[in-house]
């Protein structure tokens, strides 16, 4: 409630915004919105795993197209890799 409002508050402000969010953030959007929300449902082997990242890209391009923020752009990251600035070491097996 509300996010949708303050991504594009702070893209007013800032020219930008960065989010991160959870695993557990696509829950409640799952399960409410499965039907108008099925084409972004990933079918994995026998399970099947809601793209939370592309409903989530997709629900703030048009709140920003909405407020015409237009041109602009919405960059996807996947938090489980990751993002490696030194060589590997011993540590690396804590990550795994």
């Amino acid at each position: 409630n509300g996010l949708l409002r303050y991504i594009s508050e702070r893209v007013k402000l800032k020219g930008y915004c960065i989010i991160v969010y959870s695993e557990g953030a696509s829950y409640a959007v799952r399960d409410i919105e499965r039907e108008l929300y099925a084409d972004l449902i990933r079918k994995k082997e026998s399970t099947e795993d809601f793209a939370f990242d592309l409903f989530l890209k997709q629900e703030i391009e048009k709140e920003l197209a909405s407020r015409e923020f237009t041109p602009h752009s919405v960059f996807l990251f996947d938090s489980q890799n990751a993002v490696r600035t030194v060589p590997a070491n011993a540590f690396d097996t804590k990550l795994c």
